[in-house]
């Protein structure tokens, strides 16, 4: 479904972006963090990694969202052919 998806975010298709978030999620849990190391500089989040996740995160809300709308609006269309 995501990878024959046409409809893009952005100007990617919908499977191109999930790749990307999921690659840099990946990579995001292979950084190594001072945190891990020293849990009371957590709060300070030093390297940025807190901050690189929600902002992974909050694309890929943004891609499931957009495969849930057009999911829907498919779904409608097929009802409303369905019924004639």
């Amino acid at each position: 479904m995501i990878l024959g998806n046409t409809s893009a975010v952005g100007s990617r298709h919908l499977g191109e972006e999930l790749h990307i978030v999921s690659t840099n999620i990946s990579e995001i849990f292979g950084r190594p963090n001072m945190s891990d190391f020293f849990p009371k500089l957590a709060w300070f989040d030093l390297q940025g990694v807190e901050r690189d996740m929600k902002k992974q995160l909050k694309m890929m809300d943004e891609i499931i969202k957009s495969m849930i709308e057009q999911r829907n609006k498919l779904n409608s269309k097929m009802s409303v052919i369905m019924k004639k």
